[in-house]
């Protein structure tokens, strides 16, 4: 019988080690620049990176709610109300990265096929984060990501610095039905809020 608790032990020590798709909608997992020196961020645009208009507006909309306590922010769609119709991915994110804006906050729904794949990205997630990219590059990849049709979808967010074109902070979450979003954006956002105050990034 020992061999055979043994093995259960492994099984329940690797459940718990092991992501979990769709256990939650808050923050999974962060990311900061600890060099960053740090900004108020006087004006944010806020970019929702999904084909779902409903689940786009939503992010954007309860983003901005809560930014605009402290900040001036800005939605995405309320200048281009469709990411698909304007040009090339590309075009879109070289628009919206020309903003007038101190900051950047993106938040993209990628596509995850299984749970190996959300194990296989979730592994890298973290070491992924320190590369060297720009705004512009991130958005068109999330963006040309975005129409990939896909059973489950996670979140990621992404908060740039546009005086220094540095992402700052990062962010994912678990993965879950794209419709499903609709309905766990609330959690999403406050998490992120959260997470950006007791980073010391938001006031």
């Amino acid at each position: 019988m020992r061999p055979r608790h043994g093995l259960v032990t492994l099984l329940l020590l690797a459940a718990l080690v092991a992501p979990v798709l769709g256990a939650g909608y808050g923050v999974a997992e962060r990311w900061s620049d600890r060099s960053f020196a740090g900004n108020e961020f006087a004006r944010l645009l806020v970019i929702g990176i999904t084909t779902d208009t409903e689940v786009r507006h939503r992010f954007e909309d309860k983003l901005v709610t809560h930014l605009r306590a402290r900040h001036e922010a800005l939605t995405s769609y309320s200048s281009v109300p469709d990411l698909a119709k304007v040009g090339s991915p590309g075009e879109v994110a070289q628009q919206l990265v020309e903003r007038d804006v101190a900051g950047i906050l993106m938040v993209a729904l990628v596509p995850i096929a299984d749970e190996k794949a959300f194990a296989d990205w979730s592994a890298s997630w973290l070491d992924l984060r320190a590369t060297e990219t720009t705004a512009r590059a991130s958005l068109e990849q999330a963006l040309t990501r975005s129409q990939i049709q896909a059973p489950r979808y996670a979140a990621e967010i992404e908060l740039w610095d546009t005086a220094t074109r540095r992402r700052v902070w990062s962010a994912r979450t678990d993965a879950f039905k794209r419709k499903a979003w609709r309905d766990g954006a609330s959690e999403m956002v406050q998490s992120v809020i959260d997470t950006l105050r007791e980073e010391k990034l938001m006031p």
